[in-house]
């Protein structure tokens, strides 16, 4: 059977992430050890060409955008 026609493979967990990798984040962040708040950056939702432009710009490494 050519590959194209196979069904897809189906896991069991989806979360690509493995366990206890956020939960270990989490404990970095505490300890002061993972800066997270220093890899985003905020913009109002009327910026987001700012941002996707910062973004490429290599500007910021997580923009997050805010609703007014």
């Amino acid at each position: 059977m050519p590959e194209f026609l196979k069904p897809p493979t189906i896991t069991q967990n989806p979360n690509p992430l493995p366990d206890g990798f956020t939960p270990r984040l989490i404990e970095l962040y505490k300890a002061g050890r993972f800066p997270f708040d220093r890899l985003v950056t905020y913009y109002q939702l009327d910026q987001i060409n700012e941002a996707i432009h910062d973004m490429h710009e290599g500007r910021v490494i997580k923009p997050i955008l805010i609703g007014s």
